[in-house]
């Protein structure tokens, strides 16, 4: 195996990491509700209602994973039947992270030190806005445009890793500082962390659509 494909494979298992951490403390959550010892402090909102917190991390990881599969142009050129089967399922896992997020903002008891109304306002609007995109992204390709399927699933996916994002911003606030993010503050960080994944997400799908590159509007391939 020549370096490129050791350094492509290293940057993937990256990005596998950069969607996966954060989900880290939820599936430890999952282990707890489903009868193991606890590993994070007590949360009154998942023992009180537990399937939806259940439903998001489940629905985000496989959403996650699959994006980054379904992203990657050698697995769609080697594996195409696979990356037929893998577009449906990431679909209905976007979806259902979406919906599960959204429920989940609005009907869970926050503490104000970490969801404001200013947090509680963009996650509503964020939540809205990914679970639009990939309905975009799958009528999209269901007409056989490629490039808004494309522009609309890397938007979604934006979304969809923000958590990653914030993880991210929260080290280094604790590492700069020795103090979590909490108040207003920290609702200025998640929202940033979004916005910033939005700004990146955009640049991406400029830089796709610049002139001279092949992509067809109109094409069989499946790329969800």
């Amino acid at each position: 195996m020549n370096g490129s494909n050791w350094i492509g494979r290293i940057i993937f298992g990256g990005f596998i990491l950069f969607v996966l951490l954060p989900l880290l403390p939820g599936v430890f959550r999952v282990f707890k509700l489903a009868g193991g010892r606890a590993l994070l402090p007590d949360n009154p909102r998942a023992n009180a209602a537990p399937f939806p917190i259940l439903l998001h991390i489940v629905a985000s990881v496989v959403y996650g994973v699959l994006c980054l599969f379904q992203f990657s142009t050698r697995f769609r050129k080697k594996h195409l039947n696979l990356h037929r089967l893998f577009g449906p399922i990431a679909a209905i896992a976007g979806l259902a992270a979406a919906a599960s997020g959204l429920w989940m903002t609005h009907f869970y008891s926050f503490p104000t030190n970490l969801q404001g109304a200013p947090l509680y306002w963009f996650r509503l609007l964020i939540g809205t806005a990914m679970f639009g995109f990939v309905i975009i992204a799958i009528r999209a390709i269901i007409g056989r445009d490629v490039m808004t399927h494309r522009a609309y699933l890397i938007r979604a996916f934006a979304i969809g890793t923000g958590a990653s994002t914030q993880a991210f911003f929260g080290i280094f606030w604790i590492i700069a500082t020795g103090e979590e993010a909490l108040g207003t503050f920290r609702d200025a960080v998640m929202i940033g962390a979004w916005l910033f994944n939005l700004a990146v997400a955009e640049c991406i799908i400029r830089r796709g659509q610049k002139p001279g590159r092949k992509t067809s509007h109109r094409s069989r391939s499946v790329v969800a």
